[in-house]
C-alpha cells in the first residue's frame, strides 16, 4: 500500500507542534474566560448580597 509508506509530515516534528496548539489554545481560552466571567460572578454575588 503506497498510501501508508506517504510520509508528508514527520511525526515526531508535527507532534510536537500539535502539542504545543493545543497547550497555547487551552491556556488562552482559560485568559478569556477568567477575563470576562469573573467581574460577571463578583457583580452576581454583589446584587445578591445586597438583594438579601
Amino acid at each position: 500500500m503506497e498510501i501508508i509508506n506517504f510520509v508528508a509530515f514527520n511525526a515526531d516534528v508535527w507532534g510536537t507542534v500539535s502539542d504545543w496548539i493545543i497547550v497555547i489554545v487551552t491556556s488562552s481560552t482559560a485568559i478569556y474566560l477568567v477575563k470576562n466571567l469573573f467581574p460577571l460572578s463578583i457583580a452576581l454575588m454583589s446584587h445578591i448580597l445586597v438583594k438579601y
